[in-house]
């Protein structure tokens, strides 16, 4: 069980979100993601607090992927 999130973390989080996708959005370098977007590696699952992927992974997507 992780602890709650503090509103200082939640504030960064969604700050940098916003100037990521921006960025990444004008530059059309993939897609950026927060919160609820799951992440499967080798051996666990994880929900950072931000995500980007690639152009190259993203274009795989669709709307039952994120």
């Amino acid at each position: 069980m992780h602890a709650p999130v503090k509103r200082k973390h939640l504030r960064a989080c969604h700050n940098l979100t916003t100037l990521l996708r921006v960025y990444v959005q004008a530059n059309c370098l993939g897609e950026v993601d927060s919160e609820k977007a799951m992440v499967s590696l080798t051996r666990n699952d994880y929900k950072p607090g931000i995500c980007f992927w690639r152009k190259e992974v993203a274009d795989t997507f669709d709307d039952e992927t994120v």
